[in-house]
């Protein structure tokens, strides 16, 4: 599965590492515009293989659900570049937030991202078959970045605080 999920980040990463880097050229920008770094990058996934986007989407999840954490760690050793642009991105976006509330915030936002694009199929037919719309993977994009943005921007009500391992025993 590494191999497969290489390949695909092979295609993404690039493209979205040259996103981040003009948006952070930008003097100003907001949340929705960092996220939107990562639409063309993931559409075109699908130019690279037919549902190329909701594949690549399933295997990243699998990659952040194994408990034993390979390609998790494969993912963040090998780009750890541009994950630090992400969240040099959503820290200037929104300076209010500390490095532990953007973990959290990256974290539910992958998930509700990975949920979506990985079922972008089945979200399309239930459009058609609830609403009478044809909907693209861009359509639902779309509807999802602002939806992400929102919530990585909302206001800081409550800090989490991480323990350190030394007090949890780790």
């Amino acid at each position: 599965m590494r191999a497969v999920l290489a390949r695909y980040l092979e295609q993404f990463m690039p493209r979205l590492e040259a996103e981040l880097e003009a948006l952070l050229e930008q003097k100003d920008f907001d949340m929705e515009q960092v996220f939107a770094c990562g639409k063309q990058p993931l559409l075109e996934l699908n130019n690279y293989r037919k549902h190329g986007a909701s594949i690549f989407m399933l295997l990243i999840g699998r990659g952040y659900t194994d408990v034993q954490g390979h390609l998790r760690w494969f993912i963040t050793t090998r780009y750890d570049k541009v994950l630090a642009l992400i969240t040099k991105a959503v820290l200037r976006a929104n300076p209010n937030l500390s490095p532990e509330l953007v973990f959290w915030r990256l974290h539910f936002t992958l998930g509700t991202a990975i949920f979506t694009m990985a079922s972008n199929v089945a979200f399309r037919e239930i459009a058609e078959n609830d609403f009478g719309k044809k909907v693209s993977t861009e359509d639902i994009a779309n509807q999802l970045i602002p939806f992400v943005a929102a919530g990585v921007d909302a206001p800081v009500e409550t800090e989490i605080e991480l323990l350190p391992r030394e007090a949890i025993g780790g």
